[in-house]
């Protein structure tokens, strides 16, 4: 249900040893620990560029945790004046634009575009790819996917009772999946990988013995990343060759399921193995991979304490996604719930190592470059759930809080969060997301200026 002001006034003024439920006024746009989530955004005919500031430096650092007897690069440690030095000639300064809707989306009833998210960036910045699905590949409302070209947005010409992104390059070329019939849990396994290249959209064949595939990344060579399924829900990842038929080949895998989330520029697949398909509580995490252009395939490591995780984006050198570990039991009237806590991380392919991103206890997203730098959060409201968070840039050793708008008028103590999904090779660019904490209009899909 909407909250009204009254509603928000009373979790703002809870007295110091009240716990502010945080997750009743922010319900509508709550987003767990993952970039591909339902999102909100702003029903805007035209780009908005909101100056809002620069950058302020913040504590959200790097930690090395080798899990192999490899050592790569050292990460950049601080001073002892508690500051880490800054190598790149980076001001902090960025801008906020938000990204509008096509007329024909925006005309829809308010639940339909009410949960767009961003699925991914091109490397160059300048196509962004969104849908209106939730994790389990659910459409909230009339399924469609949006690319936008620079700011003018466009509604792709695929159809299906399902319909989602996996990812774009710097052509424009976006791929996918599409099912013909949607289940309650939205797991079944037949569906259609897709390509939507130059004007024309392809199927991709599905390997001999599954029953349905799809689409998660594409390179600038036109390789593609992606998972195809059997009926029992067992599958594998796959790569499909640039090639006029698009030839598919199936990646090995130690596990009864995996899939390929992204695809670097060489053709290297990582993505997750595991031993069963994941349940919905899993979100697609397992033991995170590495396939090379010829197809051997390695575990990628995990973090001490971790249990699994999901690579979903490479650049060159460089990985990025989470990992996850058990929180403890949360209770709720009598009932018990175990939870789950998030990691951001990268791997370095070279050396097969991992290292942490502390974002401050809740990891809700994270993007990279080829350079090192990262996108991603920082907590400055722990104790809520879920927690607040502010979007960052990490460059040069340094952190930078990304500028998002004021608080709404008559709340000077909520704070927008953010979630930022990827950023350009040249880190002048970042796409991702703003979550309103008030009622009002769709929460926007932004991108950063810097």
């Amino acid at each position: 249900m909407t909250r009204t002001e009254a509603d928000i006034e009373a979790a703002l003024t809870a007295g110091p040893d009240m716990p502010i439920d945080i997750e009743a006024t922010l319900r509508a746009v709550h987003r767990t620990a993952q970039h591909r989530r339902r999102r909100r955004v702003v029903l805007s005919s035209a780009a908005t560029v909101l100056v809002v500031g620069v950058g302020v430096p913040a504590v959200v650092a790097l930690h090395a945790d080798h899990a192999s007897d490899r050592t790569g690069p050292p990460i950049a440690e601080p001073t002892s004046a508690g500051v880490v030095p800054t190598t790149a000639a980076f001001t902090g300064s960025c801008t906020l634009e938000v990204l509008p809707l096509p007329a024909e989306i925006a005309t829809l009833d308010e639940n339909t575009v009410a949960n767009i998210r961003v699925v991914d960036m091109d490397p160059s910045g300048r196509y962004t790819v969104g849908d209106n699905s939730d994790e389990g590949y659910l459409n909230l409302g009339d399924p469609f996917v949006i690319r936008w070209d620079g700011a003018v947005p466009q509604v792709l010409p695929v159809h299906g009772a399902v319909v989602a992104a996996g990812g774009v390059n710097s052509m424009g070329d976006v791929v996918g999946l599409s099912r013909d019939q949607a289940s309650p849990a939205g797991y079944l396994p037949e569906g259609h990988a897709w390509l939507y290249s130059n004007g024309v959209l392809t199927d991709l064949p599905t390997p001999d013995g599954f029953v349905g595939a799809g689409a998660m990344a594409i390179n600038d060579a036109g390789q593609i990343a992606g998972y195809a399924e059997r009926a029992d829900g067992t599958g594998v990842a796959v790569r499909w060759d640039a090639d006029v038929a698009h030839t598919a080949h199936v990646l090995p895998s130690a596990g009864s399921w995996a899939r390929g989330d992204a695809i670097a520029s060489d053709g290297t697949v990582v993505g997750a193995v595991r031993d069963a398909r994941p349940t919905d509580a899993q979100l697609w995490r397992g033991q995170p991979y590495a396939w090379a252009p010829n197809g051997t395939a390695r575990a990628l490591p995990l973090p001490a304490g971790e249990t699994d995780g999901t690579p979903f984006q490479v650049r060159g050198d460089w990985v990025g996604g989470y990992t996850a570990h058990s929180a403890g039991v949360k209770v709720v009237g009598n009932v018990s719930k175990a939870e789950i806590g998030f990691t951001a991380v990268r791997w370095r392919l070279s050396s097969g190592d991992v290292s942490t991103v502390d974002t401050g206890g809740f990891a809700s997203s994270i993007g990279l470059n080829s350079g090192g730098d990262v996108v991603t959060v920082r907590t400055v409201q722990p104790v809520s759930d879920p927690p607040v968070t502010l979007p960052v840039l990490l460059r040069g050793g340094r952190s930078y809080d990304l500028p998002v708008p004021a608080a709404p008028a008559g709340f000077p103590s909520l704070v927008q969060r953010g979630d930022p999904v990827a950023i350009s090779e040249d880190a002048t660019v970042i796409v991702g997301h703003l979550s309103a904490p008030v009622a009002g209009p769709p929460t926007p899909v932004v991108r950063w200026h810097c």
